[in-house]
């Protein structure tokens, strides 16, 4: 009885029409079996780590074009900008941190220009205050008042003297305080008789040796903009040799304030006849050591700006000028002037003759 269920079977698996499908379903149902029966003795600990999500490997995000050319990635690692480069190279040289404004057309003759009112006006054509530039020059010796004038409003311009004790640093603490410098150069005056030194400007040398001596002194320390002299009263007559010392500062793009210190100074001449930028001063406040004197030459200066818009007036690292200088100038806007650096005050051959004049009424040493 058995047999004939078995051979039923077989001959109905056989069959070409059922036989292959039948196989498969029964191969099918028996690898699930099979599957299942292995994952119900797999341990726990196996089936819960396959539960959790595949670790992730994570690359850094390359930068962008636009955070390479800003330069927020790759700062250490960037060449030093073209600005950066220049402003290097004129601190090291001694040449002024901006261009020089295009100098006058040079001219054979000073003549006085028609009164007019020079006052100067702002874009928006109102009249601006009277501007008045301070110079102390013969910084850098006198180092207790020489530091007193850093404290100064920066608008001060500073002169130093190129044999200054380390004059170089001198200049990097007034320029780090906002002033702008200048080199304070001597030169032959007449109280020198024939003995005017190593270090001066002198009308005793060759002109070839005279230009030697200019240069050493040029270079004696960096970040000056321009150039007033060092008494000079006998040296700035002589139109040779100031012709020489003017090409040279035209050379670097520096300008030349003339301190007069003779009524025949030849440097407003030669500086137009150069085409360099150049200013002459004004007033000096301190050659007479008295308190009520300064006080009278800063009255005199003031009078000067609002006669004629500006006026440039130097002063000396003293104690007593820094006594009655600081208050001065720190109320000098509320009187109604601007105070300005000497830079901003060149080119001044358009003044009314009255100006002119009153340059000249006190050349001292």
């Amino acid at each position: 009885m058995n047999w004939l269920p078995r051979q039923s079977i077989y001959r109905f698996l056989m069959k070409p029409a059922t036989g292959p499908v039948m196989l498969g379903a029964i191969a099918g149902a028996l690898m699930v079996m099979t599957i299942a029966d292995f994952s119900s003795n797999e341990p726990e600990a196996v089936v819960a780590a396959a539960s959790q999500p595949e670790p992730r490997i994570i690359v850094p995000a390359r930068p962008t074009d636009s955070s390479v050319r800003s330069g927020r990635l790759l700062d250490p690692f960037l060449e030093p900008r073209p600005e950066a480069i220049d402003l290097t190279r004129r601190i090291v040289n001694g040449l002024p941190l901006v261009d020089p404004e295009p100098p006058p057309m040079p001219r054979r003759t000073v003549a006085p220009a028609p009164r007019q009112d020079l006052t100067a006006r702002s874009k928006t054509g109102v009249a601006a205050l009277p501007a008045i530039a301070v110079v102390i020059d013969d910084m850098g010796f006198d180092r207790t008042n020489s530091d007193r004038a850093l404290r100064l409003p920066p608008a001060v311009t500073l002169a130093y003297l190129p044999d200054a004790p380390s004059v170089a640093s001198q200049v990097r603490a007034a320029r780090a305080r906002g002033h702008q410098v200048m080199l304070h150069l001597p030169m032959e005056a007449d109280e020198h008789g024939d003995r005017p030194g190593q270090d001066v400007l002198s009308v005793h040398t060759d002109l070839a040796t005279m230009q030697q001596n200019l240069v050493r002194m040029l270079r004696s320390f960096p970040g000056y903009i321009g150039v007033n002299n060092h008494q000079g009263s006998r040296f700035t007559r002589d139109p040779a040799r100031m012709s020489v010392v003017l090409a040279e500062l035209k050379r670097r793009g520096l300008f030349f304030l003339d301190s007069r210190t003779s009524g025949g100074s030849v440097g407003e001449r030669i500086a137009l006849d150069a085409g360099i930028s150049y200013a002459v001063r004004d007033i000096f406040l301190d050659h007479d050591p008295d308190s009520s004197k300064i006080r009278e030459r800063m009255t005199e200066t003031e009078r000067l700006a609002r006669a004629t818009g500006q006026a440039i007036a130097i002063g000396h690292p003293r104690t007593l000028t820094m006594d009655l200088i600081g208050p001065w100038l720190s109320a000098i806007e509320e009187r109604g002037f601007r105070l300005v650096p000497v830079s901003e005050l060149l080119k001044r051959s358009d003044r009314p003759a009255s100006g002119k004049e009153l340059a000249r009424n006190a050349y001292t040493e």
